[in-house]
């Protein structure tokens, strides 16, 4: 109420917060709301709405543009600041492709998959598609977790090795999996459980 207030003067903030409330039942829900849904609510005046709706993006925006300063990734810190970049102010689940050449430098990094809150399907074609254009000699794969736990899954362990595979025949080596919450992120090649995979 207090950003609507000092954001967009003369509105009634007070009113705009509450219709949204009672519309969507926190104000933290309505910034994952479009804004040209939101301006069908009764009383959200278009300004306010657009306003709401950059509130999430602005600080992922943010997060993405510290990743410019990044362009190698030579360490795995290097490589979890630039995946927790990426992917900790997500809202759903999603899958980052980050492409390097030999030097270990970014040439590609991008979105592969979103899904629902927990789960995001990535194909393979596309992995494939990216391989082909970008001929990377390293990949690193990266995903969010929504819950607060880092540890991986079954479903992540069986893509990780399964992607491996795939990077290999394309050429490249899939050097690490690194796995983000809200807070922290860890990398499956640094972990002694899971380091085998990409050993192999």
């Amino acid at each position: 109420e207090n950003a609507l207030c000092a954001s967009l003067p003369r509105c009634d903030a007070k009113a705009i917060t509450d219709t949204l409330r009672e519309k969507y039942v926190s104000v933290e829900n309505t910034k994952k709301i479009p804004a040209l849904q939101m301006i069908k609510v009764d009383g959200i005046h278009p300004t306010a709405a657009i306003y709401i709706s950059l509130q999430q993006r602005v600080p992922q925006r943010i997060m993405l543009g510290k990743n410019r300063e990044i362009r190698y990734l030579t360490t795995t810190d290097r490589t979890l600041e630039y995946a927790k970049n990426m992917l900790s102010l997500q809202e759903i689940e999603r899958v980052a492709m980050i492409c390097l050449d030999e030097r270990k430098r970014v040439v590609n990094a991008q979105y592969i998959a979103k899904g629902e809150e927990s789960h995001a399907s990535v194909s393979p074609s596309l992995i494939t598609q990216i391989m082909t254009i970008y001929k990377p000699k390293y990949v690193i794969m990266a995903h969010n977790h929504i819950c607060e736990s880092l540890e991986p899954s079954h479903s992540d362990v069986s893509f990780t090795i399964n992607t491996r595979k795939l990077i290999g025949r394309l050429g490249g080596e899939l050097t690490d999996h690194i796995i983000v919450n809200k807070d922290d992120a860890i990398s499956m090649a640094s972990n002694t459980d899971f380091s085998f995979i990409f050993n192999q």
